[in-house]
């Protein structure tokens, strides 16, 4: 197969699964509405590279294959985008405030947190969903 793109796809799914492993980590714990959708996400995207890498043994991958292969690279960077958005935006900084306008910004700064936590609820079910679209894409479209 062309093991260029199967490199460069295995490559990009890598970091992908490991930030979302680490989401999965202690350190997030606290994102119990979530966690169900990562480790789907994560199970989804763990598969995905498994094919991917068997793929790489294909001497001659037909076209569909190769759109295929694009396809999952390009949401790869989306997902990491999104993963890495979101882990910057909840850095914790667990600060005893000092006085009544640090309890004001540490109050907005939890506020932005939460509102955070939510959007990667809605970005995780999002890409979960385009990746399984994807996959039955390449399904549907692979028999025929």
């Amino acid at each position: 197969m062309e093991a260029a793109l199967v490199s460069v796809v295995t490559g990009v799914l890598k970091p992908v699964i490991g930030k979302l492993t680490a989401l999965l980590g202690n350190e997030y714990k606290r994102f119990k509405t979530v966690r169900k959708e990562i480790k789907s996400l994560t199970h989804e995207l763990t598969a995905m590279e498994a094919f991917l890498l068997k793929m790489s043994e294909v001497e001659d991958p037909d076209v569909q294959d190769k759109v295929w292969m694009n396809e999952v690279r390009e949401l790869s960077y989306d997902m990491e985008d999104a993963i890495d958005d979101f882990m910057q935006s909840i850095g914790d900084k667990e600060e005893k405030p000092d006085g009544f306008i640090e309890k004001i910004k540490n109050s907005l700064e939890k506020l932005g947190k939460m509102k955070a936590r939510r959007r990667i609820s809605r970005e995780i079910q999002d890409l979960k969903k385009q990746i399984i679209e994807v996959g039955d894409r390449n399904a549907r479209y692979k028999g025929r």
